[in-house]
């Protein structure tokens, strides 16, 4: 099992004491799965598991990142997250989770920030697993810098944060899932219940038959036989959030396209356009009910 140092990066955010940890971070609990799984993206060979220390950020929960996977293994700090759904915000969520990381890195050091002398630093490594439905390639970065509104003096941003995203759908990155048969079992137990779902299964149906499907087909037989309530209970959580999510999608742009078409003007079309590119849909539902708030959205994409 996992020995975990929960990281308190400032203590003024409010902590859902109940949160449940995700299938993802279930599956790899482990440490020696989890150093099977870095060594495999990284082309490493780590074997001591005593290696890997285990970082939880506790009020990651209220920026919203889930509380996936975070380590630090030789001279690198490492953000390992698994996604259903395509984010574009993605390098953002990882600057924001890996700063409190940093404060608390040096915290728990007792380093001195006002020093004369550097403070060395693991390097970040920020991976994102996509396990989504929409088509994507193999390998990917996004780049925080390509959110940023050029700035008129042509001056450089001066801060940057990649997030290295991995298809690991049915069909892609084949090598990485065979070098880590944990992945590789995740993966097909996220394209089972995919299957089944699109086969018209209700949500707790199709729960039920992935964890049938998967025992038998020896798939993550460990996990789903020591803790089937509790998995049942994640995924029918996390597959339910996804299906409000979808609805809250649509529900935003039919309202924000049908304000567009009522009000035919070019500018509120430009925004709702923006809005729907970067998924940003509760801002588009908001701005059609409430025009001060959409004219601050008019400011903020200069339109």
């Amino acid at each position: 099992m996992l020995k975990t140092e929960y990281y308190e990066s400032s203590g003024k955010y409010p902590l859902n004491r109940e949160y449940k940890s995700r299938l993802f971070r279930i599956v790899f609990e482990d440490r020696k799965d989890l150093l099977d799984l870095y060594n495999a993206i990284n082309g490493t060979g780590y074997e001591k598991e005593e290696d890997l220390t285990i970082t939880v950020l506790e009020d990651a929960i209220y920026l919203g990142m889930k509380n996936d996977l975070s380590f630090i293994i030789g001279a690198s700090m490492n953000l390992y997250e698994q996604q259903s759904t395509w984010n574009e915000n993605m390098p953002l969520r990882g600057l924001i989770y890996f700063a409190g990381l940093y404060q608390a890195y040096v915290k728990k050091n007792q380093y001195n920030l006002y020093g004369t002398r550097r403070i060395r630093l693991p390097a970040p490594q920020y991976i994102v697993l996509y396990t989504g439905s929409g088509e994507k390639p193999d390998r990917l970065e996004l780049c925080l810098s390509d959110a940023f509104i050029p700035a008129k003096s042509g001056q450089l941003p001066c801060l940057e944060c990649k997030a290295t995203v991995l298809n690991i759908n049915r069909g892609h990155n084949r090598n990485l899932l065979e070098k880590c048969r944990r992945l590789g079992e995740y993966s097909e137990l996220v394209s089972c219940i995919r299957a089944y779902l699109q086969k018209g299964k209700a949500v707790e149906e199709a729960v039920r038959l992935t964890i049938d499907e998967c025992l038998a087909r020896g798939i993550l037989v460990d996990v789903l036989t020591r803790c089937r309530t509790e998995v049942m209970e994640v995924l029918l959580t996390e597959y339910n959030e996804a299906e409000t999510m979808e609805y809250l999608k649509k529900e935003a742009v039919e309202m924000g396209l049908e304000q567009g078409r009522q009000q035919g003007q070019d500018r509120v079309n430009r925004l709702n356009q923006l809005l729907i590119a970067e998924s940003r849909y509760e801002d588009l539902k908001r701005s059609s009910e409430d025009t001060g708030y959409q004219e601050k959205l008019f400011q903020e994409y200069h339109i």
